[in-house]
């Protein structure tokens, strides 16, 4: 809140309420396992090893349940994204989807997977080779 003063007494602004709400300090999770990986996780981060920071991440996604699943396919699904792996990101956002409990982070999660399905079909145009043309003058003479 912050407090502004007006012509006569005082008003307070209130921030807009979040859509939705994820957990964010895994590293303190009452799951063990689930606080193991993360920690694991954030240590690859810290040595630029991000494909074990990756892999710890979906480990830890394979144990945690609820909410704190939530956030770890988001957070698996943004990295993927960045990395420009759209289709195993669609994946991801589409899971997100299909098992978050709030509607605002379900409809998000929606929309960036179809989002990334759209970047995976440009990206699949952009690489496809043109088919060679076919020289037909063979056919037409044998006509």
């Amino acid at each position: 809140d912050t407090d502004i003063i007006p012509r006569r007494g005082t008003a307070t602004i209130q921030d807009e309420k979040p859509l939705y709400h994820l957990p964010y300090n895994l590293e303190d999770s009452t799951n063990a396992a689930l606080r193991a990986a993360v920690i694991r996780a954030q240590q690859f981060d810290k040595s630029a090893d991000g494909t074990n920071a990756l892999a710890s991440l979906i480990q830890a996604a394979q144990i945690a349940t609820g909410r704190e699943r939530d956030v770890l396919n988001l957070e698996i699904a943004q990295r993927l994204s960045a990395e420009k792996r759209f289709k195993e990101a669609e994946t991801w956002f589409s899971k997100l989807a299909l098992e978050a409990d709030q509607p605002a982070l379900r409809n998000k999660a929606e929309k960036k997977a179809q989002a990334m399905r759209t970047k995976q079909a440009q990206v699949e145009r952009a690489t496809r080779v043109p088919e060679p043309e076919q020289d037909n003058s063979d056919e037409q003479e044998q006509k």
